[in-house]
């Protein structure tokens, strides 16, 4: 998995092969379809997942703590690996491309959780389309904004900043359109 974790960083899902990772780690091409039955979809949606996990891992609700250190804890892991341009991080911005049902499926879930967990941090709606398409956008910026940071040489907490202030721009908005939405359920 390592190692179709590289080439995919490298050179993209559609762009590697079972036999060169077969050759890469010296086994058969038997070998692989030994643990992924289905061959190269089977090894992708292994990598796929593992990306998950490894960006997933941080990812926490904890209402003791103050909202800046859960931001802190669940946004700091997460560009860290994008100011580090790990294989996992180049993979999951690959990963936009992906038209396999089943990788689609788990990234959407992914995102899913993500996005429930900044809800719950927020005490915002997920369930308000509105609200999932501002929290599903902004972590496209977030990523977005990453990328161009580490790219031109801006330092990690100057664009932490940016993200966060947007964040909090976005939740603000979204709290005070379920206010609104409260107030007309009410008003006859």
């Amino acid at each position: 998995m390592e190692t179709a974790l590289e080439r995919i960083a490298e050179r993209g899902f559609d762009e590697y092969s079972l036999d060169e990772v077969a050759e890469a780690v010296d086994v058969s091409r038997n070998l692989l379809y030994r643990y992924f039955a289905r061959g190269r979809q089977d090894l992708s949606l292994a990598v796929v997942e593992r990306v998950m996990g490894a960006l997933g891992q941080h990812l926490v609700v904890d209402p003791t703590l103050e909202l800046e250190r859960r931001v802190e804890i669940n946004l700091g892991p997460f560009a860290a690996q994008g100011f580090a341009g790990t294989a996992e991080w180049r993979v999951y911005r690959r990963i936009r491309a992906v038209t396999d049902p089943e990788a689609v499926a788990l990234i959407e879930d992914f995102h899913s959780r993500w996005v429930a967990l900044i809800a719950a941090n927020n005490r915002v709606n997920p369930s308000d389309e509105i609200v999932a398409a501002g929290l599903r956008s902004m972590i496209a910026f977030a990523c977005e904004a990453i990328d161009q940071a580490a790219a031109r040489g801006i330092e990690q907490p100057v664009v932490m900043e940016l993200i966060v202030g947007g964040f909090e721009d976005t939740l603000a908005r979204c709290v005070a359109r379920q206010q609104t939405k409260r107030a007309r359920r009410r008003t006859p």
